[in-house]
């Protein structure tokens, strides 16, 4: 069993590399795990489940309480709390902390895309080559184009309406905010509303056309002026 209260300790470790904090007091703790349960909140809105227990009550976690976690998430869990604690303190993070958080939660996602078995069923008409023979009596047509099967994909229904809060926090350069985003609407998403908080951006979607929705995210950072476009994949299904 791993506990909120190791998880909340490992994290904090991290952070004395950068000198922030010294011993953490229960109050402390108490407030890391805290922000523990929030940030794998918001995982799970991004379709990262890793077993994790929330409290029955927002913010009545006891540190003592089984996270739920394996031992192979608790890598990404614990650096990925430590970078949101150095903006929390306003520190500056240890460059080995946000390589850590970044590669342990890429580390999460299944970036494996299945194999599609081609469909023999569905005519296409004429003039199609269907690799036999170069001969093309026999046509078919393409299958409809489905969302990836990955915990990068959003899942929504037809017809519903859902808010999703995705972190980009790791995308965002060293001493750089967001400074402004703009949202462009799937051809089977509509975002009624869009806000930005700590890196975070929310977004109220409203499901309509079954099937892959690419909505897409192009975000601007103040000083640097960089700018950083960004696809989120739905995946529309019938209500």
């Amino acid at each position: 069993m791993i506990t909120k209260n190791q998880i909340a300790i490992d994290a904090l470790s991290e952070l004395r590399i950068s000198g922030i904090t010294v011993q953490a007091t229960p109050t402390e703790i108490s407030d890391v795990v805290s922000r523990l349960d929030i940030m794998m909140l918001d995982w799970e809105n991004e379709a990262i489940l890793l077993g994790y227990k929330q409290p029955v009550e927002y913010g009545q976690s006891n540190p003592l309480d089984d996270s739920g976690l394996s031992r192979h998430s608790i890598f990404a869990v614990t650096a990925n709390l430590a970078k949101i604690l150095c903006a929390r303190y306003g520190k500056m993070c240890h460059v080995q902390t946000l390589t850590d958080a970044k590669n342990g939660k890429d580390a999460l996602y299944n970036i494996e895309l299945p194999q599609r078995e081609p469909n023999p069923y569905q005519p296409l008409g004429s003039g199609e080559f269907n690799g036999y023979h170069n001969d093309s009596y026999c046509n078919f047509q393409q299958e409809e184009e489905q969302a990836p099967t990955s915990y990068k994909t959003l899942q929504i229904k037809s017809g519903q309406t859902n808010e999703y809060s995705i972190d980009f926090n790791l995308g965002i350069p060293d001493g750089d905010t967001i400074g402004s985003f703009t949202v462009e609407n799937g051809e089977g998403v509509e975002v009624l509303e869009s806000s930005e908080s700590d890196g975070f951006i929310t977004l109220k979607c409203k499901g309509s056309v079954v099937g892959l929705s690419k909505v897409k995210i192009t975000i601007t950072y103040d000083d640097s002026g960089l700018v950083n476009p960004y696809t989120i994949n739905f995946n529309v299904t019938e209500a």
